[in-house]
């Protein structure tokens, strides 16, 4: 039981990056299919992210 609740807390915050980049928050970005997204720095574009699809990662402090 121990080494259980761990494990489900480690999940949980998997489920919930993967759900956030839905949405365009957290540390993981997902594409959907006809659209694409900048990922920027400062102000600066640093990622154009035109694949549907296929997640990628960023910063959520530093990017937008």
């Amino acid at each position: 039981m121990r080494r259980l609740f761990p494990v489900l807390v480690l999940a949980a915050i998997a489920v919930a990056a993967l759900w956030a980049g839905n949405y365009g928050l957290g540390p993981i970005v997902i594409v959907h299919e006809g659209e694409a997204k900048l990922v920027l720095r400062f102000g600066e574009v640093v990622k154009v992210l035109d694949q549907p699809g296929r997640p990628a990662f960023r910063f959520p402090v530093i990017d937008s």
